[in-house]
């Protein structure tokens, strides 16, 4: 899998989401650096593969 899904992401209450496995993408270096800038807390799905549902919504 390549390039960044922002269907794959969310971002809420200072956590970054990622619907997968970080580890399964290849720019992972670029995300963490995202996340680290803005000092997020990163939260992902290990072993699965990232899905882009689209976005998300927090209610």
């Amino acid at each position: 899998m390549s390039g960044f899904i922002g269907g794959a992401t969310l971002v809420f209450n200072n956590k970054f989401m990622i619907f997968g496995d970080i580890n399964k993408l290849e720019n992972k270096g670029k995300i963490l650096d995202h996340i680290n800038k803005y000092d997020l807390e990163l939260i992902d799905f290990k072993g699965l593969d990232v899905y882009d549902y689209g976005g998300g919504i927090v209610i």
